[in-house]
């Protein structure tokens, strides 16, 4: 196998998920030394390293809605609704991109550049070009989140919407697909440590039903 294509079938075969913030930063760390300096040098544009910052136990609602003939699962924000296709799950890669692009060019947008559905889907096929191969309403339902992203932006409350969207649903997307392996170390936090009370109540449930 050439080296670039044992980069992206690590970087698209082996993932992780953890619910602690700093177990996801000291993840993807190792992730990066441990693909090496080397086999780095052959990625092509943005490296997403697909170490997640998620809950794999308690998972979100699987419930889609359609949104321009297209399936699309939605996340509250602060009164508006941020949405990412469906069809994205079987490319988590892909996913991240995305999310990263509509997210900057929310961004420009704020600063002032003027645009379009037009200028938007010309926009992201640049940044993210195997879009190209999926349906136009996808595209659509991106230009629905980048403009209520613009919107919270304006109203300064875009400060981890984007980051949200690209792992809120990650656990869901992942099982989409298959795996050879699941590794995985037993919980380590003490059941009284657990503040929420309803998330104790799940946990609580959970124990009880297995």
């Amino acid at each position: 196998m050439k080296p670039a294509e044992l980069l992206n079938h690590i970087l698209g075969n082996v993932v992780g998920l953890d619910v602690h913030p700093l177990a996801v930063i000291i993840s993807r760390a190792t992730y990066l030394t441990t693909l090496g300096r080397e086999l780095l040098e052959y990625r092509v544009g943005d490296l997403v390293v697909p170490v997640y910052l998620s809950d794999s136990i308690n998972l979100p609602t699987e419930a889609t809605t359609v949104q321009g003939g297209v399936k699309v699962y939605s996340v509250s924000a602060d009164g508006l609704e941020l949405v990412i296709p469906a069809d994205l799950a079987e490319y988590p890669l892909l996913a991240d991109s995305v999310v990263d692009a509509v997210r900057d060019y929310a961004k420009d947008v704020v600063s002032g550049v003027k645009s379009d559905l037009a200028y938007f889907r010309s926009y992201i096929m640049s940044r993210v070009p195997k879009l190209k191969a999926l349906d136009f309403g996808i595209i659509q339902s991106l230009y629905y989140t980048a403009n209520n992203l613009v919107n919270l932006t304006n109203r300064k409350r875009d400060t981890v919407w984007g980051f949200i969207l690209k792992n809120y649903y990650k656990p869901i997307f992942l099982s989409k697909r298959k795996f050879d392996v699941i590794v995985g170390n037993p919980p380590w936090l003490s059941y009284r440590y657990v503040r929420s009370i309803d998330y104790q109540k799940f946990l609580k449930e959970l124990i009880v039903d297995k």
